[in-house]
């Protein structure tokens, strides 16, 4: 399945290869080399104007985050369809005025995760090719075996580029180099690609912190684990560089994406505050948030402390653990009521605004068709009439008509259910009357030597004369012959 993505970017490399070989006539080694750092201006720059729609598509939430917050305290707990419209038409209007699209900051992860397996697939095979060194080498994506073998003779200062630091000492002698000559090359580099990295993961926590959102636990919980990263990563990063098998061309891709990648960050980072500046409405909000959060956390660390109080004064006075011991449980069964009541209403809610978006949906599909056929929003109940008054989804009568469309399909749905019953209680009775049928069909009589249901029930008056009670009774004399 990876081998699908390593086409195109060994498509890439070669047409590099040919510019920079063929036609700029530059030395083969130079020019592997340059077209690794090709392959990175080319797929980075592809994939940056998706990466700059998500860091607009985040800023422009962070902006709009006051005015949906006060929308959700007006219609968020509401799950009647007047309240679930209303709450649907004024987060719609509001994505329209700030012209934000939520699915644009899924783009360039779809993009970018297929790019780097085919990156890391095609170089990591001409880098380690499973034949060996000295083989004959298979061709990779559009590759071919000579095209491999080239890249595999390619060296910089003297460093071959699939050698590493821990390879075998006789298999670097065979590459005409040494562990320490690896080392010495690849220090520098390695330390500039993890430290390119630490920044980039600093400049990304600290632009999201800026537009942090208080109120998502889920976001709560990323931004931790991001600071975690932030300090363990350049340690993994760095040992894996420097003990694992990682070859010199994939150090040189490594330095020559991490700092393309701060380079971008830094730029858009720039053109971001240019262009969508935090305003002083998100940022008296954003402190609002994180003082209601700091609250939050208040009062849950109080109630933790409380309930390891009262278990460690169970232990102090046990005359006093059973009652201890009953408000613990009335306090936990408290939490779980509270949190499946709070569970449900957001089902109930959700399940509302659902509804809605999909009325809406069907309303702007009605439009579409009447202005290309005339058709209106009640065709699927009020018939196809053209030229028709076009309903609202949310208004009074296009909510009556589908609520009997769906009563409607209610009872098709049950007289399918039971004409099925039926077919199957028939199916049933004709199994049971064929079964009838065959049981009286059988022969009655039975064949010799079998003992009669009724005799084997009556007892020893209704005993088989055998040939051994006949044996025996001739032998008692009643039955000599005179």
């Amino acid at each position: 399945m990876l081998d699908a993505f390593a086409y195109p970017v060994s498509g890439i490399m070669k047409l590099w290869h040919l510019l920079l070989h063929s036609v700029l006539g530059l030395d083969g080694s130079i020019a592997w080399v340059l077209s690794l750092v090709g392959l990175v201006v080319t797929v980075r720059g592809l994939i940056t104007p998706f990466f700059w729609f998500q860091y607009k598509s985040g800023r422009t939430m962070a902006l709009m985050m006051p005015e949906l917050r006060r929308i959700n305290d007006d219609f968020g707990e509401r799950s009647d369809h007047k309240g679930a419209a209303e709450h649907q038409r004024r987060v719609q209007e509001l994505y329209d005025r700030y012209n934000y699209k939520p699915l644009a900051g899924c783009v360039p992860p779809l993009i970018q995760i297929p790019a780097f397996l085919g990156l890391y697939r095609v170089i990591v095979r001409m880098a380690r090719p499973t034949e060996g060194i000295d083989a004959e080498h298979s061709g990779i994506g559009f590759l071919s075996s000579a095209d491999v073998a080239s890249f595999l003779e390619t060296t910089v200062r003297d460093v071959p580029l699939p050698a590493y630091r821990t390879m075998d000492p006789a298999i670097l002698a065979e590459l005409g180099t040494t562990g320490e000559t690896v080392a010495r090359f690849v220090l520098p580099i390695l330390v500039l690609a993890v430290s390119f990295t630490t920044l980039n993961m600093g400049l990304s926590i600290f632009r999201n912190f800026e537009q942090f959102n208080w109120d998502s636990h889920s976001s709560i919980v990323m931004n931790r684990v991001f600071i975690g990263m932030l300090v363990l990563m350049p340690l993994m990063l760095f040992n894996a560089g420097w003990n694992g098998p990682l070859p010199v061309a994939i150090v040189l891709y490594w330095f020559a994406n991490n700092l393309w990648t701060l380079s971008q960050q830094a730029i858009m980072y720039f053109f971001l505050q240019t262009r969508y500046p935090i305003t002083d409405e998100f940022r008296a909000f954003r402190r609002e948030r994180h003082g209601a959060h700091k609250e939050r956390s208040a009062e849950r660390r109080r109630a933790k402390w409380r309930r390891r109080g009262k278990r460690a004064l169970m232990f102090i006075a046990p005359w006093k653990a059973p009652a201890l011991h009953r408000e613990l449980r009335a306090e936990k069964k408290a939490r779980k009521k509270e949190k499946a009541e709070k569970k449900a209403r957001k089902k109930v809610v959700a399940k509302a605004r659902a509804q809605a978006k999909g009325r809406e949906r069907g309303f702007n599909r009605a439009q579409k068709l009447q202005a290309k056929k005339g058709l209106t929003a009640s065709r699927e109940w009020a018939g196809p009439e053209k030229g028709a008054k076009l309903l609202p989804y949310d208004s009074e009568e296009f909510l009556a008509m589908h609520a009997a469309a769906l009563e409607s399909s209610r009872k098709k749905r049950e007289a399918k259910q039971a004409e099925l019953q039926k077919a199957k209680a028939e199916a049933e009775a004709k199994t049971e009357a064929e079964a009838e049928a065959e049981k009286a069909a059988e022969p009655k009589t039975r064949p010799s030597g079998t003992k009669s249901p009724a005799r084997a029930v009556g007892g020893g008056r209704h005993r088989l004369d055998t040939k051994r009670t006949r044996r025996r009774r001739a032998q008692g004399g009643r039955h000599r012959k005179g």
